[in-house]
């Protein structure tokens, strides 16, 4: 996503996440790409010394767009084009929806907070108690920007406390 391309893509069919590489090497995940999602330079402010990768959790299609023809009306003024501006709007009130939690999400002050904030979100999406936490528990500690092992203690302490049952990647709250 380092180029200027002009280019929105769209996630058509399968699941991806967008890291950020700092001046160190250290990944970071973004945000996480589901079917219809949209990544793009558009979407992002990269720092000079920042990369940002799309990395494909399954396998993928994604459709490219240029965004700045999709700006402008065509000349027919044609209702497919009215079409594909609602849903690049619709796609871009989403992305900052998805974006405002993760920023939730992160601005909890603990790890338990962080998780419970996340777990509770997955709840409400789902509708049900148990949740699958759709990355590994490796990608769940760095979408939470935590360290891994003690992400795993956070966990464990919660299921000892008893706010929830866990195993791998199903997550009942309690």
């Amino acid at each position: 996503i380092t180029e200027q391309s002009g280019e929105v893509g769209v996630i058509r069919h399968g699941r991806a996440h967008i890291t950020c590489l700092d001046h160190e090497g250290r990944e970071s995940t973004i945000e996480l790409l589901n079917e219809g999602d949209c990544f793009g330079e558009y979407f992002l402010k990269p720092l000079a010394a920042q990369e940002y990768v799309v990395v494909a959790d399954t396998d993928c299609r994604v459709m490219f767009i240029n965004y700045l023809r999709v700006l402008y009306n065509c000349r027919s003024h044609c209702e497919n084009h009215t079409e594909l501006v609602k849903d690049l709007l619709r796609l871009t009130a989403e992305k900052a929806q998805s974006l405002s939690l993760h920023v939730n999400v992160l601005s909890q002050r603990t790890l338990r907070a962080k998780l419970l904030t996340y777990l509770g979100y997955r709840r409400e999406t789902v509708g049900k108690d148990t949740v699958v936490v759709p990355m590994s528990l490796v990608g769940l500690a760095d979408y939470l920007c935590v360290d891994r092992s003690a992400m795993m203690r956070e966990i464990r302490h919660m299921n000892e406390d008893g706010l929830i049952r866990s195993e791998g990647r199903y997550f009942t709250l309690l």
